[in-house]
């Protein structure tokens, strides 16, 4: 229950409130990381709300506020010299950040216990709470994932990657994922807007010259929104 609290954080943090001026200035300077860090340590905070009387929550988000500056800082300071970020690379910061997630979510679920988890708000609404975990997922993290693979894709094919999007570029995709998760969430006869959420997109890119890098995108947005669906059903 707790990494899963530490999880949606995590998740709604790194991605739809990290907007690309943030980025920018992580990039520019280690004090870029401020406003960042700043999100996280709010977000965590307002859904660990239940446990604020314990000191060891205090202490563990700013365990996860310290680690989580490293391991942005280190990431910029060793992709320095290149104009684009690479799956590896996102990747690695991901799994790190996930595995110190892990950690820390384990030692609060030691300290607090399974009666007053069971006894929070949270628990009580712990489906919603997974279910915007996989929204967030698909409709947000799912344009990194995306790009990133779409750029694996294009490079082993003989072909230059492709810049991250800006942000008005990658609304379609988030609406178009959020609607196929959605579908697989509501079941039923919802499950028709799993592939319909990406069917204008298919019609109107069919006769470009991209189209099979649009198809490819498109079908792996379709898959990463029934994997996230089901994951929450």
């Amino acid at each position: 229950m707790v990494f899963g609290i530490l999880l949606l954080a995590h998740i709604i943090a790194d991605f739809p409130l990290q907007t690309d001026r943030i980025y920018r200035w992580k990039q520019q300077s280690a004090w870029g990381l401020a406003p960042h860090i700043m999100v996280h340590v709010v977000i965590n905070l307002l859904l660990l709300s239940p446990f604020w009387r314990h000191t060891q929550v205090w202490i563990a988000l700013l365990a996860l506020a310290g680690t989580h500056a490293a391991i942005d800082r280190t990431k910029v300071i060793l992709s320095r010299g290149t104009s684009i970020e690479r799956l590896p690379s996102f990747a690695i910061d991901q799994v790190v950040h996930l595995i110190l997630i892990a950690a820390v979510a384990f030692w609060l679920t030691r300290i607090l216990g399974r009666t007053e988890i069971e006894n929070s708000w949270l628990f009580d609404h712990r489906t919603a709470l997974v279910q915007l975990t996989v929204l967030s997922i698909a409709a947000f993290a799912g344009t990194p994932i995306l790009h990133f693979l779409t750029n694996f894709w294009r490079m082993r094919h003989g072909l230059q990657p492709e810049e991250y999007p800006k942000f008005i570029k990658r609304v379609p995709g988030i609406f178009e994922r959020l609607l196929a998760t959605l579908g697989v969430l509501w079941g039923g006869w919802w499950l028709w807007l799993a592939p319909a959420a990406f069917t204008p997109r298919m019609l109107l890119n069919w006769r470009d010259e991209g189209r099979s890098l649009s198809l490819l995108n498109a079908a792996m947005g379709l898959c990463l929104s029934i994997i996230c669906g089901l994951l929450a059903v």
